[in-house]
């Protein structure tokens, strides 16, 4: 005598194990997919991601794009991007962005970004990004003095309560450095060549 209700379990069981196997087989290949997708968008994202320009960033090619631009408190912007990136500029924002000094994505404003990555802007060099600062204080800044301006910058910039004192401590740093303190009597310089050009 046929026993039906084992042949039911049976049927049911044989099913649960092909469900399984057929789960386990669209895991295998979603995950798969999934890996091969990762790796093909880290490809076209390493192409497509902005390189530097020629001319490689340092303290000393900083602090020259910031007086050729005429960025206002260039020694300011300066200590920012040591703060925001490192003394080598190897930070991660930077290395996938070319952005030195984390220049948030703008709303009501001209900029220099050619993209965005998670809320920042990206440029195609960090001397746009050094045009995008400039860009940014003619928009949000009346002018005033320099510790005026780091106040400004630790009130709307940084999440960290110490941001003023960092910026401050670089600021004295880097006026040590020769290269950085002879830079200083060129920006006087071409600041009053240029006011003098607007009379």
């Amino acid at each position: 005598m046929l026993n039906l209700g084992s042949k039911a379990q049976n049927s049911s069981y044989q099913s649960r194990i092909q469900k399984n196997k057929t789960m386990k087989r669209s895991f295998i290949s979603l995950l798969f997919l999934l890996i091969l997708g990762f790796n093909a968008v880290k490809g076209f994202a390493q192409d497509w991601l902005p390189k530097n320009d020629d001319k490689k960033i340092s303290i000393e090619n900083l602090a020259d794009e910031l007086i050729r631009q005429n960025v206002a408190h260039w020694r300011v912007v300066l200590a920012q991007a040591i703060v925001e990136s490192g003394w080598n500029f190897d930070s991660y924002l930077f290395r996938h962005s070319n952005n030195f000094i984390g220049m948030r994505i703008p709303y009501a404003r001209e900029s220099t970004r050619i993209a965005t990555y998670k809320g920042y802007s990206v440029y195609a060099s960090w001397q746009d990004c050094v045009k995008d600062i400039k860009l940014w204080q003619e928009h949000n800044w009346d002018g005033g003095s320099e510790e005026e301006y780091i106040a400004l910058m630790h009130k709307i910039w940084s999440e960290s309560p110490s941001y003023y004192r960092a910026v401050s401590s670089v600021i004295r740093r880097i006026d040590k450095m020769p290269p950085v303190a002879q830079r200083e009597n060129l920006a006087l310089l071409s600041g009053f060549l240029w006011q003098t050009t607007q009379l």
